[in-house]
């Protein structure tokens, strides 16, 4: 890092800076940023919106910004489970929140024990996912991202 400073530049992100290396730290110009705040992130995912070009009342965008609780991209990613799920949305529409997280604790429990009776088990838990209006597509595209499949 000390001989190619000039040319090589790295960005580093963390949540939590514990268990970065002291030597790293000194290096480093440490950026802290806070959580977006409800009204960024329902402005996101009006832009969002926009662009793909579908209507997001205020409420609805409010209503996913404060079940998010300031996570920008868990907020997205219910925007996009209820947009595959139901659209025009509708004003007691459920949001999924957390599911993705479900995701990959089904796919370490499948690959830890590849069984038929492992698969039956996991089996009822997707069937319940998709009861709570995640679209199948999205259970996929995760799986793909985090090279579950």
């Amino acid at each position: 890092m000390d001989y190619n400073s000039d040319v090589c530049k790295l960005v580093l992100c963390c949540h939590d800076d514990v268990r970065v290396l002291e030597p790293v730290k000194t290096r480093c110009h440490v950026i802290k940023l806070d959580s977006p705040v409800s009204h960024e992130i329902m402005e996101v995912l009006i832009q969002i919106a926009r662009k793909e070009g579908f209507d997001l009342p205020m409420k609805f965008a409010a209503k996913i910004a404060n079940k998010s609780k300031q996570n920008l991209r868990k907020a997205i990613m219910a925007l996009e489970s209820c947009k595959s799920h139901n659209y025009p949305f509708v004003e007691d529409q459920p949001i999924a929140i957390g599911w993705e997280n479900v995701l990959i604790e089904l796919a370490a429990e499948i690959l830890a024990d590849p069984s038929h009776k492992r698969l039956f088990l996991v089996h009822g838990k997707l069937q319940k996912l998709l009861v709570e209006f995640v679209h199948p597509k999205l259970i996929l595209l995760v799986n793909k991202k985090n090279n579950l499949s």
